[in-house]
């Protein structure tokens, strides 16, 4: 046998030897699919570790915690269990800023202090309460309006057609002469909603 001969045979040896066995790639995979769960199992953790202490840190009060105490804020569901209680008075009932009229005259610009109909916002101080659900209209509500008539006489009597409702009658008291239309509308006196529409959410303070 040649020099070069026996050298390829030589390295075709040793390339068989370094060539992994089929055990070794069975291992080799192995080994990854465990180090691959190993990496899981340590993230869940550390993400389960985090939420808790987030939780905790809620429950800490004033500067200690990240949400001052005395805060309000709505949840889509119950109030955290340890830190907050429920902010009952909010209950049924919109939030809106609360202000003296000293603050409110020094601090709200008048581009804020009106409605788009250009009326003065009403000043409500802190924890103040007002406004209704339902309001029940009577004639106090209604704009000075006029309903015209048409009246003539026939002896000493009056009568008169007003649009679209029956004729009217009654005695003429010298040369002056009253009449009014019938009544219209249906239940007067039932109350008017005025609620805008929402969402009820549960309002929670944080503790001290």
């Amino acid at each position: 046998m040649t020099h070069a001969g026996g050298h390829k045979a030589q390295t075709e040896q040793n390339a068989a030897a370094k060539a992994p066995s089929f055990w070794d790639m069975l291992k080799a995979e192995a080994m990854g699919k465990i180090v691959a769960a190993i990496v899981s199992a340590t993230i869940a953790v550390l993400v389960i570790i985090g939420a808790a202490v987030w939780a905790y840190i809620q429950t800490l009060p004033g500067p200690l915690g990240l949400v001052p105490t005395n805060a309000v804020i709505a949840f889509s569901g119950d109030c955290p269990r340890a830190g907050w209680e429920r902010y009952w008075p909010a209950t049924s009932r919109v939030i809106v800023g609360a202000a003296s009229a000293e603050e409110f005259r020094n601090h709200v610009t008048s581009g804020y202090s009106r409605t788009q109909s250009n009326q003065q916002l009403s000043v409500f101080g802190l924890a103040a309460t007002a406004g209704d659900e339902k309001v029940a209209l009577d004639a106090r509500h209604l704009p000075a309006h006029q309903h015209a008539t048409v009246l003539g006489t026939q002896g000493t009597a009056v009568y008169g057609n007003g649009p679209a409702v029956d004729g009217i009658f009654g005695y003429r008291p010298g040369n002056a002469a009253t009449a009014l239309t019938a009544v219209a509308g249906n239940n007067p006196t039932e109350p008017l909603s005025v609620l805008q529409p929402l969402i009820a959410l549960t309002y929670c303070r944080k503790l001290p």
